[in-house]
């Protein structure tokens, strides 16, 4: 239950992030937030034995994590 209200959770974090042009201290707490519930959906998912979504939310977490962040244009992010 709660592995599959994390996946929601960082759906809904990231069409947020599609849709929302946020001021720049905005941005890095946006990042934080999907990278943070992403890392918690691989650990579950990985309990979980689902590994396939384990491996997807491990993409996303790097791809978006604030410590060391990846620079994408606005175009390739929005289809990331």
């Amino acid at each position: 239950m709660l592995t599959r209200m994390m996946k929601w959770f960082s759906i809904a974090a990231l069409l947020t992030a599609l849709f929302w042009q946020p001021a720049e201290g905005y941005g890095v707490l946006l990042q934080m937030v999907v990278s943070v519930s992403a890392g918690l959906v691989v650990v579950q998912a990985v309990q979980a034995r689902k590994y396939l979504w384990g491996i997807g939310f491990l993409s996303i977490a790097v791809l978006f994590n604030p410590v060391a962040p990846i620079a994408f244009s606005s175009q390739v992010l929005r289809w990331l």
